[in-house]
Order: C-alpha cells, then structure tokens, then sequence
C-alpha cells in the first residue's frame, strides 16, 4: 500500500492523468479515497489543523475549510478558473499542513 504522501505527490505532477476533469470536487473527491486507502486518515488531520488556524466554521468539512472561511460557496458552480484557483489553493495548504506534520 502506498503512503499518503507519495500518492498525493503523484496526483498533483499528473492531475489530467487521474481525473476526467479537473474540477475542485474531483479533486476532494480523489484525495479523500486515496486517505482511506492509505489508511493514515491524513485528511482528518488536515481538517483540525485548518479549524486550529483558526477556521471560522469549524462543522464543515475540510473540503469547504480549504476554500477560504465565511459563508461557502458552491464548487460545483465554479469556472474553469476558479476550480484552478481552489485547487491551488487546497494543493498549498495540504503542502504546509504535510511539512508541518512531519
């Protein structure tokens, strides 16, 4: 089985490679299954580290922390542009939040 860790960073050099489309959901979506595979609950960590920081809505799920806080928007209503921008968004605080964690 192989860690979190390693198949996260293959996601993100190969994201067309994985996923039909690259859209923030399926990419959450993606995330979320290679966690439990791994088994290491990677995202659960990630969650409470986000609400640690200060999260302003603390019942959401991290796919929805790793937005940004305040009131959620839909990403299943998103342009091309922002699921880019969520995207890059959630890819840079999972990084900190796996060097931090280390």
């Amino acid at each position: 089985m192989r860690k979190f860790d390693q198949s996260y960073a293959i996601l993100k050099s190969r994201l067309g490679m994985y996923l039909m489309s690259s859209t923030y959901g399926e990419v959450c979506a993606f995330i979320d299954g290679v966690d439990l595979c791994s088994g290491e609950q990677v995202m659960t960590g990630f969650r409470a580290w986000m609400i640690d920081r200060g999260a302003d809505r603390p019942e959401f799920s991290w796919w929805i922390l790793a937005l940004h806080g305040g009131r959620p928007p839909n990403p299943k209503n998103f342009s091309d542009s922002e699921n880019a921008m969520a995207i890059s968004r959630l890819f840079n605080l999972l990084d900190d939040y796996l060097i931090r964690r280390q």
